[in-house]
């Protein structure tokens, strides 16, 4: 891949002055010096050049300054551009990195002008500027290399930018003088940007990670569950993109409300749609370790950074590699109330807050309990519902028909396992199995023995509650209530 694709040669009233990249559909982002006179005016002509891996033009595109959108303190601007190449994404934006992390920067140095990638160490976090410039990355580099041109350059660490290159310190052959040039920090310019763009009540400008493109929801889907349908609609909003800003679905239900059954029937919607799930069932035994593992086995191509990361750093990794979705990627938790603390304070200490930066990862989370909500931000970041009793017969009836398609189960004797069982899913299931057993076994012809006429057959007996369970039901303070239209229980 041609790591040049999204990054231009820019000239400014003809004379190269440095180099640019794009950060959004129409925008390109520079160091300012590189487009404005020294009293800070744009430049009357500035043209961007995308050049392909042997330094042939791809793309020329004419290119304004947007004067909103520039930094004298940050020396950077951000360029509204006419064009680009079809290949040219923007370049994912970062504020993660460490001190010692490898760097590069590529760009259109006069040390090769069909592109230069220089090579260097983050060695500072916070340079001082000078020269009424804020701080700045220090990036430990060469000496004597040609650096004119490369000013507006991205920083890239593990493929994220980072900073954008401002200053080098040149010596009388205009090479490096110093090991030590300075970038603007990626930080301040996303900040200033969206700033900008709030005070004019306008979508935010740059944001730290990848567009992802969302499917379109399914057209027919078979539910294999009675009921539940609007907690499935909920999922559908989800991973089809229409509910953004929710991240997270927190599931929880009593022993026997099927939040297994559910968690799986989302798992299975999400691969009908070719999504990619990771599943985990917490009962069985895998930890935070384990899931990291199950990950990168299962989707490698997605977890680059977190395949060659220690242990210590895989926690991490996963989340810097999150930000590179350009998919929806659901992660699937079965049985949360046997989370390990590892796992509990990863989920809810570091994954849960960071969602509204990695739009791609859909959580869901489902036991007897769920995640604590440790932060005001998770409000607008999860949707939490709890899975009650399915009263609804009708809901009971349509699943009975679709599971056991052929058996006739009559409308009374659903009607009377689900009061019988107060609507509890995991009892009425395994009841309605035994009566569709028993049906079944009652058509099957036996060798020898002659088919009963139809009207020779037993019409199987209604399940009718013995009368002490009716008296103990209507004893109750708050006893169910059979009906004939489906109802689901409340979300919390």
């Amino acid at each position: 891949m041609n790591p040049f694709i999204s990054i231009a040669k820019i000239t400014a009233n003809g004379d190269h002055s440095g180099t640019g990249f794009r950060v959004s559909s129409q925008y390109v982002l520079t160091a300012r010096h590189v487009v404005t006179d020294r009293a800070g005016r744009p430049y009357e002509k500035i043209t961007l050049e995308f050049v392909d891996e042997r330094g042939k033009i791809r793309c020329k595109a004419d290119a304004k300054v947007d004067e909103k959108l520039t930094s004298a303190e940050h020396d950077f601007a951000i360029l509204d551009c006419s064009s680009f190449p079809r290949e040219a994404n923007p370049l994912i934006l970062s504020d993660r990195c460490k001190e010692g992390a490898d760097c590069s920067s590529p760009g259109f140095a006069v040390q090769k002008r069909s592109g230069f990638v220089l090579p260097g160490k983050i060695a500072s976090l916070s340079e001082p500027g000078g020269d009424s410039l804020g701080p700045a990355l220090g990036l430990s580099v060469g000496r004597g290399i040609r650096m004119k041109g490369h000013s507006g350059a991205p920083v890239l660490v593990e493929g994220s930018v980072v900073g954008l290159l401002r200053t080098a310190f040149l010596d009388s052959k205009q090479r490096t003088d110093n090991s030590l040039i300075q970038a603007t920090p990626i930080k301040y310019v996303v900040d200033h940007c969206n700033a900008i763009r709030r005070q004019e009540k306008r979508p935010e400008l740059l944001a730290y990670y990848a567009p992802v493109s969302w499917p379109k929801a399914l057209e027919t889907f078979e539910m294999p569950l009675a009921g539940r349908k609007e907690e499935l609609d909920i999922f559908v909003g989800m991973i089809t993109g229409q509910t953004k800003q929710q991240r997270a679905l927190l599931v929880s239900g009593q022993s026997g409300y099927g939040t297994s059954a559910f968690l799986q029937c989302l798992v299975d919607y999400a691969r009908a749609l070719d999504v990619r799930v990771t599943a985990c069932d917490l009962e069985k035994g895998p930890q935070l370790d384990i899931i990291i593992k199950q990950m990168v086995a299962e989707f490698s191509g997605v977890f680059r950074l977190t395949q060659t990361a220690g242990s210590n750093e895989s926690m991490e990794a996963v989340l810097a590699d999150f930000t590179f979705l350009n998919a929806p990627f659901v992660l699937a938790i079965d049985a949360w109330h046997k989370a390990s603390g590892d796992t509990s304070t990863w989920v809810e200490r570091r994954l849960i807050p960071e969602l509204e930066r990695v739009p791609g990862v859909v959580l869901v989370v489902a036991g007897l309990s769920v995640p604590k909500n440790n932060s005001n931000k998770w409000n607008q970041l999860i949707n939490p519902i709890s899975l009650e009793s399915i009263m609804s017969v009708d809901s009971w009836l349509e699943y009975a028909k679709n599971k056991w398609r052929g058996i006739d189960i009559s409308f009374g004797n659903v009607q009377a396992l689900v009061l019988l069982h107060a609507g509890v899913p995991d009892k009425v299931g395994k009841e309605l199995k035994k009566l569709a057993d028993v049906l079944a076994e009652r058509s099957t012809p036996v060798a020898g023995k002659p088919v009963p006429s139809t009207a020779e057959q037993e019409t199987p007996p209604l399940l009718v509650p013995r009368p002490e369970v009716l008296a103990s039901l209507e004893r109750r303070a708050d006893p169910p209530v059979v009906e004939t239209s489906r109802t689901t229980g409340p979300s919390v």
